[in-house]
């Protein structure tokens, strides 16, 4: 707002200055003089709203020259040129001002409190003290979790959804329409564009294989039904591998381009729910080649909303939206054993076997979490219970008619 206000005070300063020249002895010639000097060097600078005022007013000014009571119309052409300038400002926003008001009622602040309702009230934390606002991690899982806010900082740029719907909802250039056109703002002025708004749906993505009655076990034996290739249990993945690729996993099912803008939980715009767009697969490296290992199965478990922590049980990767609907199982030994090494000293934890690996990563509290979720920064919200076999078990199991999502 402030660079609009300067920008008025200086352009009624101008008209006053160029009134008080017009009835002076320099009169329309001086006013000419002026305006010319001033459009050049507002030119030059962010104020072009002012160097288009003082264009108009040389322009209107010349044209009061061969009339002969030139000296009282060169007096009224800076206001005529201060209406004309703010008109035509006011008619090239017009179009953007009306579109902006079709996507505030297209994209609205909404409340999520009710997705969360399993939650308490937002504590109030001082986020200054970080004995207080921040669980204690280890050193290295620390530092992942900053290196992964750093990720989610770094694409919230101008361009970002995020910032669209931000400058959308808070930008006071949109509340007035001759804005664009004045100095800094026209030069910061975020441009909104609807194609990066509309943000649809991934579709879901089946489970890979058919989830298991009873937990993971019966869908070990299952797997286990056919020969391991021998390339693949001489050649399993790192524990660097399988973090990756659930740093992958995560950033997909965590999209922070569907989380839209974030006020507070009570004000949110073009929010997504959490949801996966793709099976997490190992990267490329310099270890056995990815395709020799697949996720065969991925569930989400859940911490909050349950008195003891259950896995979701569901025909397609976890989707947010999907999963108050989908049935839940006990965890096993070994996730529960997980669990508590993730609560502070690790993000993943691995479990491997010639035919199977197990894994259990963490979804913990980044900064941009604590907007919505009334919870600690660092502190785990969930967490991701992987199963990877060797693909070709993967690849026959679908071949052989079974359906992946049944």
């Amino acid at each position: 707002m402030a660079p609009i206000i300067v920008s008025v005070v200086v352009s009624l300063g101008l008209l006053a200055m160029f009134r008080w020249l017009a009835k002076s002895r320099l009169g329309a010639g001086g006013v000419c003089l002026l305006a010319a000097w001033l459009m050049f060097a507002f030119v030059a600078s962010p104020f072009y709203f002012l160097a288009l005022q003082s264009l108009a007013t040389l322009v209107l000014t010349l044209a009061c020259l061969p009339f002969r009571a030139r000296a009282r119309l060169a007096a009224w052409a800076p206001v005529a040129a201060v209406a004309l300038s703010y008109g035509f400002l006011a008619w090239i926003s017009l179009p953007d001002h009306h579109r902006h008001d079709r996507l505030r009622e297209k994209y609205p602040l909404q409340s999520i409190s009710g997705r969360l309702a399993y939650e308490p009230a937002a504590p109030k934390l001082d986020r200054a003290r970080p004995d207080l606002a921040a669980v204690h991690l280890a050193a290295k899982t620390e530092q992942r979790l900053v290196e992964a806010e750093r990720r989610r900082s770094d694409s919230r740029g101008g361009g970002s959804r995020r910032t669209m719907l931000q400058d959308l909802h808070t930008g006071t250039e949109h509340e007035f329409g001759l804005a664009p056109g004045f100095g800094d703002i026209r030069v910061t002025h975020i441009h909104i564009s609807e194609k990066r708004l509309e943000l649809p749906p991934a579709a879901p993505v089946p489970q890979p294989t058919r989830p298991a009655t009873d937990g993971y076990e019966d869908s070990g034996r299952d797997l286990a039904a056919n020969a391991v290739p021998a390339d693949a249990a001489n050649a399993t993945p790192t524990v660097m591998e399988l973090q990756s690729m659930h740093d992958a996993g995560q950033a997909d099912f965590l999209d922070a381009e569907r989380f839209g803008f974030v006020k507070d939980r009570g004000h949110v715009a073009g929010f997504q729910p959490h949801q996966f767009g793709q099976v997490p697969a190992l990267g490329r490296g310099n270890g056995p080649p990815p395709e020799l290992w697949s996720v065969a199965r991925l569930e989400l478990i859940s911490l909050l909303k349950h008195k003891t922590p259950v896995a979701y049980v569901s025909q397609n990767l976890p989707r947010m939206d999907e999963l108050s609907a989908a049935r839940t199982r006990h965890l096993d030994e070994f996730e529960r054993q997980a669990l508590e090494q993730l609560r502070s000293d690790e993000d993943v934890v691995v479990e491997e076997t010639p035919d199977r690996i197990r894994m259990v990563g963490s979804l913990r509290a980044a900064s941009n979490c604590l907007d919505c979720h009334s919870v600690r920064r660092g502190e785990l919200l969930g967490a991701l219970t992987y199963e990877l076999a060797p693909s070709s078990r993967i690849r026959h199991r679908q071949s052989s008619g079974i359906d992946p999502g049944a």
